[in-house]
């Protein structure tokens, strides 16, 4: 066997294998073997069917997966041992028809295109970048301890709705007329009205009590597909189709009650006896805004961050390979004009990619496990609190379970830890000039920058 690489424009390379039979004849001639013992053919008992009649119905294909083997097998070793880095994957180049004489072993040639990932050294550019430092006004406190006090309420039961209640009840799909579609969704469901966003489908709910039935049209109540999926429990793509009109009768009416400001909500709040005064309560409570602002400062300054690193490390990419592999591998048709239009944006996401990971490499960070499964338990509350669910279930941590078992899920959080680690790095070793905003302040700022550069 021999492989050789030759280089070709655009950072492309070509990888060839050249296969000679000693290299496949043993694996192809045991793989034979096995499928003659287990072959069922008529005329001949198991395992007695003849060599040249199996090799006549199985061997070409036994011979190529024979040779496919091979060559996956030797071309990541080339790659590895060569240190070669490439982006995507590996492209066959296109065979002639295969053909193979049994009586006469040929040599086989394989070649694969690769596009070559740029080389270079990460130093921490010298431009300094606007910090918003966000500061906690008395607005702000104001507005989090009233959340608190609604989220650490008690239920009541209140006779009739309002715009502030919860409603239980019995949904059925109709038909355009208004009669019961008997096909059609049927299921018992809560309605928090704080997601009914439009004030006409709102209205139908109000002064409703306990029997009450009404009529609403849940796509035109919420303004996303997610609480659409949420309370007819349907996939996303019947959301988006969803347009019929639902009768809703009303078995039970829910309201929060705010929760006094006292010891009692302090240590529902911090935990037990952790705050003894309304004083410290209110600066436990500052101190909690700002660590979260201090979040979205940084964010934020991770995000101009991207713009500053994109400008300095604008390295050349092996463009036409990878429009070739984008065009291969994604599972839906692409067309040059589609991968034109979006092929740099893609090419920027390559090669903040490459920048963040040389980041993760050079300061020798890392990811453990329990990393993984902290940032799937923060991504699975926020997925029950946007669904109004602030008590977490006792099985909780099945959930997160479940979320794992999915490779896709574990690769996002893997890259979810990553880029939080690195925007940390980032934040820190970064020049910058600190600019103190208000929130409203810091919300114009960004709003801004997203109209400028078209985000």
């Amino acid at each position: 066997m021999n492989i050789t690489q030759e280089m070709l424009e655009g950072q492309e390379a070509r990888i060839t294998i050249d296969i000679q039979p000693a290299d496949y004849n043993e694996t192809y001639t045991k793989e034979l073997k096995k499928v003659a013992k287990k072959v069922q053919i008529n005329g001949f008992r198991t395992g007695e069917v003849p060599k040249g009649v199996v090799q006549k119905m199985y061997g070409k294909s036994i011979l190529l997966d024979e040779l496919n083997k091979i060559v996956s097998t030797e071309l990541e070793k080339y790659l590895t041992e060569n240190k070669i880095n490439i982006l995507g994957n590996p492209l066959p180049v296109p065979l002639a028809e295969f053909d193979h004489d049994f009586n006469s072993p040929t040599p086989y040639v394989f070649s694969f295109d690769i596009g070559l990932a740029p080389q270079f050294e990460f130093v921490v550019p010298s431009k300094a970048i606007d910090y918003y430092d966000i500061m906690v006004t008395q607005k702000e406190i104001d507005e989090s301890i009233k959340h608190l006090t609604e989220k650490y309420g008690d239920f009541a039961e209140p006779e009739i709705v309002d715009a502030n209640c919860s409603v239980f009840g019995a949904l059925t799909q109709l038909n355009e007329d208004g009669t019961e579609n008997v096909e059609g969704i049927k299921r018992s469901t809560y309605i928090f009205l704080e997601y009914v966003k439009d004030q006409n489908e709102l209205a139908k709910f109000i002064d409703k009590k306990v029997g009450d039935s009404l009529t609403f049209n849940p796509k035109k109540a919420f303004d996303s597909d997610a609480e659409l999926m949420h309370v007819l429990d349907i996939k996303r793509e019947k959301a988006e189709a969803m347009t019929f009109d639902f009768n809703f009768e009303v078995e039970r009416i829910h309201k929060r009650v705010p929760a006094v400001v006292d010891q009692n909500l302090f240590d529902k709040v911090f935990g037990p006896e952790k705050i003894n005064s309304q004083e410290e309560f209110i600066e436990h409570t500052k101190a909690d805004i700002k660590t979260y602002f201090d979040s979205r400062s940084n964010a934020a300054f991770a995000h101009l961050a991207e713009h500053v690193l994109l400008d300095e490390y604008n390295f050349p990419l092996p463009d036409s390979f990878l429009k070739r592999w984008i065009k291969t591998v994604n599972e839906k048709p692409v067309t040059d004009e589609q991968l034109e239009k979006e092929y740099n944006s893609y090419a920027n996401e390559m090669r903040l990619r490459m920048i963040y990971n040389r980041i993760f490499s050079d300061n020798k960070m890392n990811i453990e496990d329990n990393e993984i499964r902290e940032e799937a338990a923060i991504y699975m509350r926020g997925m029950f609190e946007q669904y109004g669910m602030q008590q977490l279930p006792e099985n909780f941590h099945t959930y997160i379970d479940n979320f794992l078992a999915e490779e896709k899920n574990v690769n996002r959080m893997y890259e979810a830890v990553e880029k939080r680690k690195v925007n940390h790095y980032l934040v820190n070793a970064m020049h910058k000039n600190i600019i103190p905003v208000t929130l409203d302040e810091f919300e114009l700022a960004q709003s801004e920058h997203r109209h400028h550069h078209h985000e």
